[in-house]
């Protein structure tokens, strides 16, 4: 009797382990399951509209308006055109190099990479956005549905050849953080890319560095001169541009303030891409012109 006891206690014992078994590998399957599908929505960010701002807090916009109605052929004629334009096209090089790596500087800073791999990771991190980003607009041209598995699927492997020049040059486990990271920002909303830390890209790429403790200044700063000028906003008629120093009014108060906290010369390189921004801007509204239909006059009654 107790012989049998102890083949049953044995053999309930042996099931539990492979029920365990079974339920771990379950879960850690669920688990990849959900970062791949994070991937795979951080691979379609630029298409998912974003929830408009909190009534009383500062406005999300970007330097152009949006594509114009027409649908998906329009949208890529109108996209392609502002590539070509001799103005935007270089400038939103530029743009997406700050956007971008405002976006990472802080977990590169984090790594404590060797600082010849960074310089080559941070390209690197620029034109995996690029490639990423003309995969979508290819797809958005084709009419294809974005949510099939076939769409998502060329989207994510538009970037093979990037991602293992970035994990050659920083390891698998560095690459793996740099997805998840980018994952992260996108389904979180973490991303630490407001117009600070892109100015701090700006300011690298022109030599100079922000301490920390500048751009929590910083920060304040833009938030003050925000509640100063609420119902100036860049690019608007509320908030037009000097044709003499090509800056808007709110521009020229915060750059008079952030001489509280930098240099002459950094101050000035600050301004140079705000004058560059403005034009590019106006470059992007008349590309845009062309695809907008000129509004009819009501007829007389």
């Amino acid at each position: 009797m107790r012989s049998l006891l102890a083949w049953i206690s044995l053999l309930l014992a042996a099931a539990l382990a492979v029920a365990l078994f079974f339920i771990v590998r379950l879960r850690r399957d669920l688990a990849q399951e959900r970062r791949e599908r994070d991937l795979d929505r951080a691979a379609f960010a630029d298409l998912i509209p974003r929830p408009p701002p909190q009534a009383g807090g500062p406005p999300r916009h970007g330097l152009v308006e949006p594509p114009p109605d027409g649908g998906p052929a329009v949208v890529d004629q109108y996209n392609a055109a502002l590539e070509r334009d001799p103005i935007w096209g270089p400038f939103f090089q530029k743009l997406e190099r700050r956007r971008v790596l405002s976006k990472f500087n802080v977990l590169i800073d984090a790594l404590h990479l060797p600082q010849d791999k960074v310089g080559p990771l941070r390209d690197l991190l620029v034109q995996r956005a690029l490639v990423n980003r003309e995969a979508v607009r290819r797809l958005r041209a084709s009419g294809e549905n974005f949510g099939a598995p076939e769409a998502i699927a060329a989207v994510a492997h538009a970037t093979d050849d990037v991602d293992a020049r970035i994990e050659a040059l920083v390891g698998k486990d560095v690459a793996r953080q740099l997805r998840e990271w980018n994952s992260a920002i996108y389904t979180y909303g973490t991303a630490p890319d407001g117009s600070v830390a892109q100015d701090a890209v700006t300011l690298h790429e022109a030599g100079f560095e922000l301490r920390t403790d500048q751009m929590v200044r910083l920060a304040l700063i833009h938030y003050e001169v925000f509640l100063e000028n609420f119902s100036a906003r860049p690019g608007l008629a509320a908030d037009p541009v000097d044709p003499k120093t090509g800056l808007t009014k709110r521009e020229l108060q915060l750059f008079a303030r952030e001489r509280e906290v930098l240099t002459a010369n950094e101050i000035a390189v600050l301004r140079e891409w705000a004058v560059e921004a403005h034009k590019a801007r106006a470059a992007a509204a008349a590309v845009r012109a062309h695809f907008v239909p000129a509004p009819t006059a009501a007829p007389h009654p």
